[in-house]
C-alpha cells in the first residue's frame, strides 16, 4: 500500500517536517517520487519509521540510528527483540516506583507506619537499573556476576539514612573534584581528601572492598568513554584527575 507523507505523519504521529528531515539525513527515504513530485511511502518505509521511533524512545542519537540501519548486518527482528527487552525493564522500573508510591499514599491515608527502607525501594531499584543499563556488561566482565549481584543486593538493603548519605556523598565528591582539579596537584590536601571520599563512597556500594579493585575501577574512568564523560562533564580532565588522585593517595 502506498502512503503520502501526510498519511505517514498521521499514522505515526510524527510531523511531516521530521519525516522530511529523516530523508535529508538519509535514514528514511521515500520509496519513490511520483509524477507530481510527491513523496510516496510503502509498508517498508513504515517499518523503518517504526524502528526509528523505537530507537528514539531510548534516546539513541540519530547519527547512531543511521549507522545501525545502514549496517549490512542489520537484523530487524533482533533489534525489535532488544527494544522489547528494554521496554520490559523500563516497565518493571515503573511498576516498582508505582508500587512504592501506592504504599506511601496508603500509609498516609490510613495513618500506618511505612518502614524507612520501603520508602526508597523504588529509587534504589532505579539506581540499580540505570547502572546495569549503562555499565552492566563491562563491570560484570571485570568483576564477575557474583560480585556485582552482591553489590546490588547491598543497595537494596540500604536504610533510608544510608541511601541519603550515599547520594549526598556522591554530590560532595563531584564538588571536591572541581576544587582538587584547580590545585593541579594530585598530591594536594584537596586531592587526598577527594581520594578518601571516593573510597568511602565505594565502600558503601561494594560488599567487599579492596584497594586493587578500587584502582582497577578508576582506570575504567579513563578508558571507558561513558565513565570519562561523566567526570569530564563536571570539570575538564576530571576522569584522569580522580584516577590519579586515587592511585597516588590510597594504598
Amino acid at each position: 500500500m502506498n502512503y503520502s507523507i501526510s498519511q505517514v505523519s498521521k499514522i505515526a504521529n510524527v510531523s511531516k517536517r521530521a519525516i522530511r528531515y529523516y530523508d535529508q539525513i538519509g535514514i528514511l527515504s521515500p520509496n519513490h517520487i511520483n509524477d507530481s513530485g510527491y513523496r510516496v511511502y510503502t509498508t517498508k518505509e513504515i517499518d523503518i519509521l517504526q524502528q526509528i521511533m523505537f530507537f528514539k524512545e531510548f534516546d539513541v542519537p540519530l547519527t547512531e540510528i543511521k549507522s545501525i540501519l545502514n549496517d549490512p548486518n542489520y537484523n530487524r527482528l533482533l533489534e525489535l527483540n532488544k527494544h522489547r527487552n528494554a521496554l520490559i525493564e523500563k516497565q518493571n522500573r515503573i511498576n516498582t516506583l508505582l508500587k512504592n508510591l501506592d504504599q506511601t499514599i496508603t500509609s498516609i491515608e490510613r495513618s500506618t507506619i511505612m518502614k524507612d527502607s520501603e520508602k526508597f525501594q523504588g529509587f534504589k531499584e532505579q539506581l540499580i537499573s540505570n547502572n546495569e543499563k549503562l555499565y552492566g556488561d563491562e563491570i560484570k566482565q571485570k568483576y564477575g556476576e557474583t560480585q556485582i549481584q552482591d553489590s546490588y543486593e547491598k543497595v537494596r538493603k540500604m536504610t533510608k539514612k544510608e541511601y541519603l548519605y550515599a547520594e549526598e556523598l556522591g554530590k560532595k565528591i563531584l564538588n571536591q573534584l572541581i576544587v582538587a582539579v584547580k590545585t593541579g596537584n594530585t598530591n594536594s590536601n584537596e586531592a587526598i581528601s577527594l581520594a578518601k571520599m571516593h573510597q568511602e563512597w565505594i565502600k558503601i556500594y561494594w560488599k567487599e572492598y579492596s584497594i586493587e579493585a578500587h584502582k582497577s575501577l578508576v582506570q575504567m574512568y579513563v578508558t571507558d568513554d561513558r565513565f570519562a564523560a561523566y567526570y569530564n562533564n563536571v570539570v575538564a580532565n576530571g576522569a584522569i584527575f580522580i584516577r590519579d588522585a586515587v592511585l597516588a593517595n590510597l594504598s
